[in-house]
């Protein structure tokens, strides 16, 4: 496993187990938090076809839907969206809108995206500490701690249908029906 600092990436990952004890003993509540895109591109890693046939796709180029999704890593998902870039100052209106609906103390995990490092964003921490939201920074090179990122492998290589990528529409509608059946037809099972 690649990371610059061993001994931080272990510290780090000690304190992850300890957070997701907590939560397993009901004490916080914890969710993981990151963004992805999605355009016209084909996420598409390989295919089966018949000996001497051609499986084409098409591929556009095309505007991004960005998701920025906070994920209990069960059923509770909370995504937005935004046709355009992540920005820090959208990341902090998602997590400020999020932070309405907590209940008792809960930490959200995130990787250290520039965005999620900012002046900005760092300064925000203190407001939403204050409302019982705190944030945990993952170790540098450490998405397999995120388990969010197991979500968007899912939408972008195992859910989303060939068909999908002949147009614009055709992509938005099928996200659309990723999250409002998620927990129902699209699930992700950690055991």
């Amino acid at each position: 496993m690649k990371t610059k600092r061993p001994k931080d990436y272990e510290v780090k990952k000690q304190e992850l187990e300890n957070i997701q004890r907590q939560n397993n003993e009901g004490e916080i509540d914890l969710f993981y938090a990151d963004g992805s895109g999605f355009s016209l591109i084909p996420y598409i890693p390989y295919a089966w076809q018949e000996f001497g046939k051609t499986i084409e796709l098409p591929s556009f180029r095309s505007k991004t839907l960005n998701l920025f999704g906070i994920w209990d890593a069960k059923t509770d998902l909370n995504l937005y969206s935004i046709e355009g870039s992540l920005t820090s100052e959208v990341v902090i209106r998602y997590i400020d809108d999020f932070s309405n609906k907590i209940t008792k103390k809960t930490v959200i995990v995130i990787d250290n995206a520039p965005i999620h490092k900012s002046n900005l964003f760092k300064e925000r921490i203190k407001h939403w500490k204050e409302k019982g939201l705190e944030i945990f920074h993952l170790p540098s090179y450490s998405p397999h701690l995120n388990l969010i990122e197991h979500l968007w492998r899912f939408m972008k290589y195992e859910w989303i249908e060939f068909s999908v990528y002949y147009s614009w529409d055709n992509l938005v509608k099928y996200i659309e029906k990723i999250v409002n059946n998620f927990g129902i037809l699209y699930t992700i099972n950690f055991v």
